[in-house]
């Protein structure tokens, strides 16, 4: 289905991601606290570029100062200060919405340098994807060192309307190809949360040998729009993933791009 809204086709990337943190400050309002490790939401939003085809999703930014000071230390010149001592001194620097050049700066780096980023940079490669190709971002922006003390917090409200604004936001930028998931606990999280079903699920074997089979699993779906459907792929790609893994797996999933 194609755009026919002129108004949106012309929307700034800016202007977008403005509205789109408007609408979660609504939706999270009274949610900081950063005395116990819960800075709130994250106040900076890199816009999604006019170039860019897909977005690699993750279910929230995450907060520990222990991880971010190791992608400190392998970014060299470009970090500008000393590494974060505490938790508690990172939290009370994301809470604060006056750093949020700095936040964004924070969040390049390590999806340059941390890695769990890297590993999906990875598979991104071996898709063929080009760097310009997808951009990463979460469904909800609010930072939490474990995933599930997320969805403990969460109320099913607060999911909805961020996951309706996630997606008003997606259907802003007509450029947009496909969801991608590196994820399955993600993937399936947000088709379920969109009460909707994968239309194809493809076991692949990414390993055999002393420690026996291990399979992976690609599924295809799509979700609806206000303008257009959009693609929605999930991968699953596990902590014991390598080089070869990746491979594997990516050599039956490329022809999708």
């Amino acid at each position: 289905m194609f755009i026919t809204n002129k108004s949106i086709n012309n929307m700034d990337s800016n202007d977008s991601i403005k509205k789109y943190r408007r609408e979660i400050y609504k939706i999270f309002k009274g949610k900081k606290d950063p005395e116990n490790e819960r800075p709130g939401i994250r106040w900076a939003f890199e816009p999604i570029k006019k170039e860019t085809k897909y977005l690699v999703l993750g279910i929230n930014p995450s907060n520990s100062y222990r991880k971010v000071n190791l992608v400190i230390g392998k970014s060299n010149h470009k970090w500008f200060k000393d590494k974060f001592k505490t938790q508690k001194e990172y939290d009370y620097f994301l809470s604060n919405e006056e750093k949020e050049s700095e936040i964004t700066l924070l969040q390049e780096l390590s999806h340059e340098h941390h890695p769990h980023f890297k590993k999906h940079r990875d598979f991104a490669k071996a898709l063929k994807l080009n760097d310009t190709d997808y951009q990463f971002f979460d469904l909800f922006p609010i930072w939490r060192i474990k995933q599930k003390d997320i969805f403990d917090d969460l109320q099913d409200y607060e999911k909805e309307k961020s996951i309706k604004a996630f997606k008003e936001l997606v259907n802003r930028h007509p450029n947009l190809e496909g969801l991608l998931f590196f994820n399955a606990g993600a993937a399936n999280f947000f088709m379920k949360e969109n009460k909707i079903k994968w239309n194809t699920k493809e076991k692949v074997n990414v390993r055999k040998d002393h420690s026996g089979t291990r399979n992976s699993i690609i599924r295809i779906g799509n979700i609806d729009l206000i303008n257009k459907s959009i693609n929605v792929y999930g991968f699953g790609i596990g902590g014991y993933f390598g080089p070869k893994e990746i491979e594997r797996l990516a050599e039956k999933s490329k022809q999708l791009f």
